[in-house]
């Protein structure tokens, strides 16, 4: 058979693995660094590779933008007057905080954040007393055991 084509650039390379925690990156917001270094410290060292760093960096400032809504959300309150007539209409802010919530909830489970997202099926039930037993076992015929 012939060739398949040209061979990668990146043969051989592979994501970098943070063997330390990873820092912050510059220009974010305080309470956003405050978020990274919280998250970064709940988790054991090397746990993140390079290009989960973009990610996370959304998701802290995600965190953050959503603070900022919140904050918004209990000084005018939950319901606003909106218009020259005062008509009542729910906070905008609201709408940025259910956006901030979904975006944190698909970017945490990419990350590996919650603990159920960490445990794959290659993971769970892998020594035999864990494993969950069929209910089916002892219908058929199964070898003696010598």
């Amino acid at each position: 058979m012939g060739l398949r084509g040209r061979e990668s650039k990146n043969k051989g390379k592979f994501h970098r693995i943070y063997p330390e925690r990873p820092k912050a990156p510059r220009g974010l917001p305080k309470e956003a660094q405050a978020e990274w270094r919280k998250i970064v410290e709940s988790l054991p060292p090397g746990s993140f590779k390079t290009w989960e760093l973009p990610l996370l960096e959304k998701y802290v400032m995600a965190a953050y933008i959503y603070g900022l809504a919140m904050k918004e959300v209990k000084t005018r309150g939950a319901v606003v007057e909106m218009g020259s007539k005062g008509y009542k209409a729910p906070n905008p802010a609201l709408t940025v905080a259910n956006r901030q919530v979904a975006l944190m909830a698909s970017l945490a489970t990419k990350l590996r954040l919650c603990p159920n997202s960490r445990v794959t099926k290659w993971k769970a039930g892998t020594t035999p007393e864990h494993r969950p037993s069929s209910r089916r076992k002892g219908l058929l015929y199964e070898p003696d055991e010598d």
